[in-house]
């Protein structure tokens, strides 16, 4: 049986502020995202599973979906509580094939975490499978 979980990909961003060099440099967050499992159709859209991590207690986080174009789709937000890992799933209206990466924004905003979509090989392409 394959494994029950296939992580595709993960992005880890450094959040390193730009200031006048009068002032303390803004604190380091390092913020995850990975991929779990794969995208899923629907005639309004696409569902994508994913987990986050590093995000920091009582902020919220938007969720977006980019296509080939730059163009970038909500996927949704989530609150995040504790430092814990969030499992969710976003939900664009991009269809699956459309979608070339996926971002995390803060609430200013700024991307803390972008992760490049890459397909699943097929069944007939992956060279593990019994033929």
């Amino acid at each position: 049986m394959a494994a029950a979980l296939i992580v595709a990909a993960g992005a880890l961003v450094p959040l390193v502020g730009v200031g006048n060099g009068d002032e303390d440099p803004p604190p380091t967050a390092t913020v995850a995202l990975v991929r779990e499992g794969r995208m899923v159709s629907h005639p309004w859209g696409t569902e994508v599973p994913v987990a986050l991590s590093g995000l920091k207690s009582g902020e919220s986080y938007r969720l977006m979906a980019v296509n080939a174009d730059g163009a970038r789709a909500s996927g949704g937000s989530v609150n995040a509580t504790s430092g814990a890992r969030v499992s969710t799933r976003m939900t664009t209206a991009l269809r699956k094939e459309t979608i070339t990466a996926l971002v995390v924004e803060d609430e200013e905003g700024r991307v803390v975490a972008h992760v490049p979509v890459v397909p699943y090989p097929t069944p007939s392409s992956d060279p593990s499978s019994p033929a």
